[in-house]
């Protein structure tokens, strides 16, 4: 094999950029290098990737190339980010179940050298060393060099700065540290995923299927999170004398994802993507010259010699001028020799290669082949260094939160989460019916079980609330990193969402906007996997699917969003597919976002825009209960969710009535008549129907029937009705001592009731001439 020289790593683009960073240096600006689990995989753990010895040379070479950099140049500062650690934790935990496997591995084939060699059959069947070669060629090279490969692994491991960044380079650590612990989906990663895949869209649909693509875009997406990152702190601290880089080996997607973000920010100062062969040589021509200067003179002449190289015809590119490269380089030689681990390569190529390429192979071959696998130690470690490998990816961040609560949560202190809007009703705060369109899974029966359980009362609080921990145990361990299909991943993807939703304990409760930008990161995802080619008039075009669990992610997004008062990402997310419009649970969504949304115009004072909300409210609630009667399922468990829907459209819909009564200060005899016919309809309904709940345990809504009381008691006044009107503000007064045990109705707006009743009580006594 003819050995690769200096040049043959780089591109003049590639040289231009070390010199750009070597006058960065000796300004005394300091690099801090983000790298990759791709890299970490390929050039520290290359066994991992099946058959990356066989397709080139340089991949083998510059595989073992990177984890030296890193051995020899230890004062370099590198983190990996957040994104990579499951990534990188998922590679080591299936290399830990290769290598305790190896002892057994390493006998099976020295017992089959010995049976072949003693063979008078000169076919020898190589089928049981393919799978292992690689394995044992990369053992067989590091062991050679004298230091066994898991301690190097395990000293790159620590030295990834994880947990903590600390420098005695660079002074803002922290900031930087900081960035990287808080991993949160942003909109221009989201954007950038969106740009990407469309860029990418023929290279997506020619991927055999929705799952390839899936994971490919799940790739990508950590891959732009992170560069999202490193761009905004270079923004950040650009006035400090540190640049942050991303380190990374797939130039051509890195590049791709470069230019869409210079696009996307309008901002040309994105330049921080280097590659393993740039930092090696930076750091070889910082330490190996004298000066500025020097250091400038040698890239230069790297660069001079590229340029001759590349002008050069074919007939020009003799022996000659090869050796006067290779002598304009002879300074550098010996080093890149010793990193490049020309010899143990060769020893490869030699033994390994032909052997696998042989069609017949000689006993001698298998002598030395022999020789090898004896020499590689089997005392390998039984645990590598994954306890630093914290997940910290959108489905294990959700699974982490989960967890985060269960392990906090006391079985006397779970309760609801009721958000920021003003939506209290146990039976439909909550973005209830995930999975309509798969309702008869077996563990998702079990999760209907659950939602059952926790809107049977409305504030699952105290000696109760131990069923409800032992149901999210079990819940819990239907999940699996690992699951089969990507139906099965969105599935629990879903669940661990809504358990971060109702898994509140008295200190702490998930952030709802960290669970929006989950979300919405795998809703960009999602709709980019789905995608296929379609022939139409002999012209081929790509076409995006819907993924049926987008629709779900989409329902839960449309309460999120209302539920943090962003009302008008509530509304917008009705305009991500036509179909949403005439969808029971998105008109229903959406009602009780103009709900909420009048609410916060009463607390401006704004009635005018309230009793327009309101109004909107009305209609949309009387078409999504319009179109709950014409559902139907089989399964029993979300039969009572839909029904219990229904109760809290009627509820939230004579809340509205009362409201309009309330801000334009004109009881309406007609208002609260229909209104007193829904609470009859909302009464019925669960004796007949949920006898498992009492109605009189049901804070919500007895709030709102003492309300209608009162404003029924007020006509009584107004009409001169006065013992009708005592008679009814008792009911009243009655129903206030359930009201009052809430939890959730703390507010004024819902203390405020007991003060009108007694108003109005007070008027009556003073009409009859009592007092």
């Amino acid at each position: 094999m003819e050995r690769e020289t200096l040049l043959d790593f780089y591109t003049i683009d590639e040289l231009q950029v070390v010199k750009s960073d070597l006058i960065e240096h000796f300004k005394g600006i300091n690099s801090v290098y983000v790298i990759d689990t791709f890299d970490v995989i390929n050039y520290t753990l290359p066994f991992i990737n099946k058959n990356s010895f066989d397709k080139d040379s340089k991949l083998a070479l510059t595989t073992i190339f990177y984890e030296n950099v890193f051995s020899i140049y230890k004062d370099y500062d590198i983190i990996l980010a957040n994104e990579y650690r499951e990534e990188l934790s998922n590679i080591v935990e299936s290399f830990q179940m290769k290598i305790t496997n190896f002892s057994s591995i390493r006998n099976k084939l020295l017992s089959f050298i010995e049976e072949s060699i003693s063979s008078t059959d000169k076919k020898i069947n190589k089928e049981i060393f393919y799978n292992e070669f690689e394995l044992i060629i990369v053992l067989y090279i590091f062991i050679e060099k004298g230091k066994n490969l898991f301690d190097r692994f395990n000293d790159f491991i620590e030295s990834l700065n994880i947990h903590d960044f600390t420098s005695d380079k660079v002074k803002n650590g922290e900031l930087i540290i900081d960035a990287f612990r808080n991993n949160q989906p942003t909109e221009l990663t989201n954007n950038l995923l969106e740009s990407f895949a469309d860029s990418q869209k023929y290279k997506l649909a020619s991927l055999d299927s929705d799952y390839e693509r899936y994971c490919y875009l799940d790739n990508t997406f950590r891959d732009i999170s992170v560069i999202d990152r490193i761009y905004n702190i270079n923004n950040e601290i650009q006035e400090e004398k540190t640049r942050v880089k991303y380190l990374s080996s797939t130039p051509q997607k890195t590049g791709e994802i470069i230019k869409l973000l210079k696009k996307e920010t309008k901002n040309t100062n994105c330049a921080f993507n280097r590659n393993i062969n740039q930092v090696f040589l930076l750091k070889y021509l910082i330490e190996k010259s004298e000066n500025e200067k020097e250091s400038v003179d040698n890239i230069n002449t790297l660069i001079d010699i590229k340029l001759v190289e590349k002008s050069i015809s074919e007939e020009q590119k003799n022996a000659s001028f090869l050796k006067s490269i290779n002598n304009s380089l002879e300074s550098f030689k010996k080093d890149l020799t010793n990193s490049y681990v020309f010899d143990s390569y060769s020893h490869y190529d030699v033994l390994f290669k032909s052997f696998l390429n042989k069609e017949d192979v000689s006993k001698a071959d298998l002598l030395n082949i022999k020789k090898i696998i004896e020499k590689i130690d089997d005392n390998i470690p039984t645990k590598l260094l994954t306890d630093k490998l914290s997940s910290k990816l959108k489905f294990s961040q959700v699974l982490k939160l989960s967890h985060k609560l269960n392990d906090a949560i006391n079985p006397s202190s779970i309760f609801i989460n009721t958000g920021d809007d003003i939506i209290r009703n146990i039976f439909h705060h909550l973005p209830y019916l995930i999975f309509c369109g798969i309702e008869n899974e077996p563990y998702i029966d079990e999760f209907y079980h659950f939602l059952n359980s926790i809107t049977n009362s409305s504030e699952p609080v105290g000696a109760s609330s131990k069923n409800f921990k032992k149901e999210i145990d079990r819940i819990l361990s239907h999940l699996s990193y690992k699951k089969m299909t990507l139906s099965q991943q969105n599935i629990d993807f879903l669940i661990l969402t809504f358990l971060n939703l109702v898994m509140e304990t008295k200190s702490e409760h998930t952030d709802e906007n960290q669970l929006i930008g989950l979300i919405e990161s795998q809703v960009v995802i999602l709709n980019n996997a789905k995608i296929s080619f379609e022939k139409n008039e002999d012209k081929i075009t790509v076409v995006k699917n819907n993924d049926k669990h987008i629709d779900d992610f989409n329902y839960m997004l449309l309460w999120l969003y209302r539920r943090t008062k962003q009302y008008k990402k509530s509304v917008q997310v009705i305009n991500r597919n036509p179909a949403y419009k005439n969808s029971y649970r998105f008109i229903h969504g959406l009602a009780l976002t103009e709900h909420a949304k009048a609410y916060d115009y009463i607390d401006k004072e704004e009635f005018s825009l309230a009793v327009k909300y309101l109004q909107k409210s009305k209609h949309l609630l009387t078409v999504a209960f319009e179109r709950y009667q014409e559902v139907v399922f089989t399964n029993k468990n979300l039969r009572k969710l839909i029904l219990k829907q229904k109760v809290g459209i009627l509820n939230t819909y004579i809340d509205a009535n009362l409201r309009i009564i309330e801000v334009t200060n004109t009881p309406n005899h007609q208002s609260l008549k229909e209104s007193r016919d829904q609470l009859n309809i909302i009464k019925k309904s669960i004796e007949l129907e949920l006898p498992q709940i009492d109605y009189e345990t049901l804070e919500t809504i007895n709030h709102t029937e003492s309300e209608l009381e009162y404003y029924e008691a007020l006509l009584h006044f107004e009409n001169e009705n006065y013992l009708d009107s005592i008679t009814k503000l008792n009911y009243t007064v009655d129903r206030l001592k359930i009201v009052t045990k809430s939890k959730t109705l703390l507010e004024d707006r819902f203390k405020g009731i007991e003060k009108k009743v007694n108003s109005l009580r007070y008027k009556n006594l003073v009409a009859l001439k009592i007092i």
